[in-house]
């Protein structure tokens, strides 16, 4: 992967992920997302090179649990058994949302995760996205 400025370092998840995560855990919000995983924005090179391993952990991606707050949804993710990104946040796909409300509010509903019963195995790649 190569550093291109203005990016984020995500993890995009499958049409086939996206859809089996649907149905699983229906949105409560009208605006319905499922789309990715951030680990970190604006990555250097460097940075990149560093997450090397983490790329390797593509068959290890899988959601624990869930939170919703006042708009918000997400469901927690571990990456190669990590739940935590090296920021301290935490890994997580943005389920729905509903106006006014925005996606990175799901960055305030980590200690709101419940756990669920299983765990949903999720399929994707890893890829920078503009921002």
């Amino acid at each position: 992967m190569i550093y291109r400025k203005g990016t984020y370092l995500t993890f995009l998840l499958s049409e086939e992920s996206r859809s089996r995560v649907l149905q699983a855990v229906p949105p409560s919000f009208s605006r319905v997302l499922a789309h990715h995983v951030t680990i970190d924005f604006n990555p250097t090179q460097e940075k990149l090179d560093s997450y090397a391993q983490l790329f390797k952990s593509e068959d290890k991606v899988s959601v624990y649990g869930i939170a919703r707050g006042d708009g918000v949804e997400c469901l927690g993710v571990q990456i190669g058994g990590e739940r935590e990104r090296p920021d301290g946040s935490f890994y997580h796909v943005t389920l729905s949302v509903e106006p006014p409300h925005k996606p990175v509010e799901s960055n305030e509903l980590k200690s709101k995760i419940e756990l669920i019963r299983g765990f949903i195995n999720l399929r994707g790649m890893f890829t920078l996205l503009k921002k």
